[in-house]
């Protein structure tokens, strides 16, 4: 068949192309996502940067702090996610590492900055009440990387990334929020940012997706699975090998290509900012919205709420003391506790450190201050460390007590949220103590350790 373009019989697509898609040479989209950036999309390929890219939205946000840094500002980026953006085993610069370098590179400023606010085995569960104490909340560029460490808080994991996210986007800089999403190969395949999609959605923020064009080659052709994972993990600052086959932390390629599907996305941004690109007003039916809204405005509502025509989200202002963060340690009081100490766990380069207790009646004591009457403790939670059980109460009221068991018959060892008190509890400065039980959970009945990592209140 001839060309519709030189004559012959059409289709009515042929038709409606020709009369829609006419363009002259010199008008041509030069903003395409390979055009803004045709060195790195020569290395992957437009359909993997297509597939990249789980969630565009306007970019309204990107596009206000790149035309800052466009008018001479300085720009600061940071980072809020666990392992991966730490970069553990992979000894190379994390991610978020590269994308900064590359934003400094076009955008040079004495004054740019990066905040690397990534805690391993750290999720939505404890930035939410922590994020504040890990980033400057002055960053124009937000990214989160949580998707693999939320995924195994089931139904809590969406309530605790909508919060995070809301907290971050009221920050009184109003920064833009990327999203990495990130996978592994060593368990379930789901992640926790197949519900975070969702909210990406609602609250326009761009999600990058590894999984989407990395794991279906992966999956066609295991033996390249060392070309974006490490096979090697090391411990923290030796050479030492802890781990021969490590399925969920990239190496330096899988980094280096996660940075650059982030920084393709953001030069076609500075490309829209350049250039421009058609925009066509909406009409003016009554259920067509309209263009009048400001995105800094947070929507009033969560998305995992029911529907209402009046009333508004109150914002969230918790209290953090974390053993994870240096500005707000978690500290007992010294003459009121009795048989705890500052434990560092061996073999993780001093990144592991806890309040342990390990007799029972051994107690220790927190002064923290109260708002809207929750306390949530964070304690490890672990089939290993000879853990037991504690139970808190506040100030001398024993009638509301909480037990707090550190033991579990799941493999995994990981760090556990609790909410102790939830409402009742008045506002103001309170004594919280925790004492060690005899009885446990644990098959060893003479195992009675405990873990504390954080306290939050709000």
């Amino acid at each position: 068949m001839a060309s519709p373009f030189l004559g012959g019989s059409t289709t009515p697509y042929q038709l409606w192309a020709r009369r829609h898609l006419r363009v002259r040479r010199e008008d041509k989209f030069t903003c395409d996502r390979c055009l803004s950036d045709p060195e790195r999309c020569r290395i992957y390929g437009s359909r993997n940067v297509d597939l990249s890219r789980a969630f565009v939205g306007t970019g309204e946000r990107i596009q206000r702090v790149l035309a800052r840094a466009k008018e001479g500002h300085a720009i600061k980026t940071a980072v809020l996610g666990g392992s991966i953006s730490v970069g553990q085993g992979c000894k190379c610069k994390p991610w978020h590492q590269l994308v900064f370098d590359w934003i400094n590179e076009v955008f040079p400023h004495p004054d740019n900055g990066h905040s690397n606010g990534a805690v391993g085995a750290r999720g939505s569960d404890y930035f939410k009440f922590c994020h504040h104490e890990h980033i400057d909340t002055e960053s124009d560029i937000v990214f989160l990387e949580m998707s693999v460490n939320d995924f195994r808080m089931g139904d809590a994991a969406f309530e605790n990334f909508e919060t995070l996210l809301r907290s971050v986007l009221a920050y009184p800089s109003k920064p833009a929020v990327i999203v990495l999403q990130t996978f592994k190969m060593d368990g379930i395949l789901a992640t926790g940012g197949d519900s975070q999609l969702s909210l990406a959605e609602y609250y326009d923020v761009p999600v990058i997706s590894a999984r989407t064009w990395i794991l279906p080659m992966l999956m066609k052709d295991p033996s390249r699975l060392p070309a974006f994972f490490n096979y090697y993990m090391y411990e923290h600052g030796t050479d030492k090998v802890l781990e021969r086959r490590d399925l969920l932390h990239p190496n330096a390629d899988g980094h280096k290509s996660m940075a650059d599907m982030i920084i393709i996305y953001l030069a076609q941004q500075i490309c829209f900012l350049n250039q421009g690109r058609p925009a066509i007003p909406p009409s003016t039916l009554d259920h067509i919205p309209q263009d009048d809204f400001d995105m800094d405005i947070l929507p009033r509502m969560r998305l995992n709420r029911q529907f209402a025509l009046t009333g508004t989200e109150p914002e969230l202002h918790p209290k953090c003391a974390s053993l994870d963060t240096e500005l707000s340690q978690l500290k007992p009081i010294a003459e009121l506790t009795h048989g705890w100490e500052l434990w560092t766990m061996p073999g993780f380069g001093g990144k592991k450190r806890f309040w342990r207790g390990q007799n029972p009646g051994d107690e220790i004591v927190f002064e923290m201050e109260i708002r809207s009457g929750q306390i949530t403790a964070y304690f490890l939670k672990s089939a290993r460390y000879d853990l037991g059980s504690i139970e808190c109460w506040l100030d001398d009221d024993k009638s509301r007590l909480a037990k707090l068991s550190g033991f579990w018959d799941n493999p995994q060892s990981v760090g556990e949220f609790k909410t102790i008190f939830d409402g009742g509890v008045e506002p103001g400065r309170r004594l919280l103590h925790c004492k060690i039980l005899e009885s446990t959970n644990n098959p060893n009945k003479n195992f009675h350790d405990f873990l504390f990592i954080g306290l939050f209140s709000v």
